[in-house]
């Protein structure tokens, strides 16, 4: 189940994408571009840029550098309410022993 609670509006992401390209694909939406971050090895994070119909997908990078773009949609590859009740992202990998 996709969440786009944790989808920042109107913020790009940039950092090192995770292919040799600039970009994965074209997409029609942010919530398809989060969708190939989800299946894409690497992806931590996604920037959905509407008027080109880009998707960039990025390392683990790529949130610690945010700049304001109008339109843009970007965020994590997980999504996750917390103990909280606060919505929440991954950060890095947890291993399960």
């Amino acid at each position: 189940m996709m969440h786009t609670d944790c989808f920042e509006h109107n913020v790009r992401y940039s950092g090192p994408s995770v292919l040799d390209v600039p970009f994965l694909n074209t997409s029609s939406s942010a919530s398809k571009c989060h969708y190939t971050c989800l299946i894409t090895n690497g992806c931590y994070y996604f920037a959905f840029d509407p008027v080109e119909e880009k998707c960039y997908i990025m390392d683990d990078t790529a949130v610690g550098n945010r700049v304001t773009r109008d339109y843009w949609v970007s965020g994590p590859q997980y999504c996750f309410l917390n103990k909280k009740g606060q919505w929440g992202h991954r950060l890095c990998s947890v291993a399960v022993v």
